[in-house]
């Protein structure tokens, strides 16, 4: 999706639903014509997470390539259906790949609505985090970034992805953030993770360079929590 500079426009479908959101937005160079994201059952197959331990649970959101379609997709957290606010109105998006060792690299954009039909993304930050989970209560605390509860989410018959009922702890970029609350639900996405620290492992040169280019430039600001 969007730690880089977008150049197609990014559409988000939910296969469950017939409706489908689309926005100005850019993508990764290598990414197919749309940045596609799908929710659908766990991994498991299943809408039963109730018995699931904190590990297994999180576990179902953990960023791995998904090898059933006709291309290369990838298993995120991110918010679609609830979204916070910040004091000035833009809405929030987040994408969240919750990577091996408990490593989190959480992508964070503010969406200023410039029409009925277009939008300026502003404030793209890529926060390189950890998540530490409590086995009894099952939550989740993304260091730096909030705390969140599984919660499944529905739509329609048969249709269920796990997610994270999920409240920001602090303002990440601009005020009003804290305490607000979002939706982070299992999702499929065409856009790979660019992880600061392992920029070495970006499947792509131009993406790899275009990233670094924005960081220099300020147009994304990295923190580390």
């Amino acid at each position: 999706m969007r730690i880089l500079s977008q150049l197609a426009t990014a559409a988000l479908l939910i296969t469950s639903a017939a409706a489908c959101a689309t926005d100005a937005e850019e993508g990764r160079p290598d990414d197919a014509e749309e940045d596609v994201r799908t929710g659908g059952k766990g991994d498991g197959e299943t809408c039963d997470f109730d018995q699931m331990s904190a590990a297994t649970y999180y576990g179902q959101l953990a960023y791995k390539e998904d090898d059933s379609g006709n291309w290369a997709r990838y298993r995120i957290g991110g918010t679609w259906d609830v979204s916070a606010t910040v004091e000035n109105g833009n809405k929030i998006d987040l994408e969240v790949y919750f990577l091996a060792g408990d490593r989190v690299i959480v992508e964070y954009e503010e969406e200023k609505r410039i029409d009925s039909s277009s939008s300026e993304v502003l404030n793209k930050t890529v926060i390189v985090t950890r998540a530490r989970l409590n086995a009894s209560t099952r939550e989740i605390t993304i260091d730096g970034v909030g705390t969140g509860t599984p919660l499944t989410v529905t739509r329609g018959a048969g249709s269920c992805s796990p997610g994270i009922a999920f409240k920001f702890s602090s303002d990440i970029r601009s005020p009003g953030l804290k305490g607000d609350a979002v939706v982070i639900q299992s999702l499929l996405t065409s856009a790979y993770v660019i992880d600061p620290d392992h920029l070495d492992q970006v499947p792509n040169d131009t993406a790899r360079r275009w990233f670094q280019e924005d960081v220099a430039s300020g147009k994304i600001q990295i923190q580390r929590k």
